[in-house]
């Protein structure tokens, strides 16, 4: 399966996915596809997701993204994800980079 003509939709998980935090996300969480790249040398298919965590406060929810390959976003396995919130300078929901100062 091709994500890149799912960016902009959710995708519901097939199979548990752990988040480097130690964090799963079970079997059947709904991931909003954020945006689809493809790595180099092999171009890897890799797929930035958003997806629902628990807050800081009982009962809360806040939204994290993470970077999983395609092949682990379909099967379920866990331990693929590369990164982990937003990369520094940039926003969580993937809004342009600040500019330098």
């Amino acid at each position: 399966m091709a994500f890149q003509g799912l960016v902009g939709q959710f995708y519901t998980l097939p199979g548990p996915l752990t988040l480097p935090n130690g964090v799963m996300l079970p079997q059947g969480t709904r991931v909003f596809i954020h945006k689809v790249d493809y790595a180099p040398p092999a171009f890897l298919e890799m797929v930035t997701i958003v997806a629902p965590l628990q807050g800081p406060f009982p009962g809360s929810c806040v939204a994290g993204s993470a970077q999983v390959t395609a092949s682990q976003l379909q099967s379920g396995t866990g331990g693929g994800v590369v990164m982990y919130g937003a990369p520094p300078g940039q926003p969580m929901f993937g809004a342009p980079p600040r500019p330098p100062r």
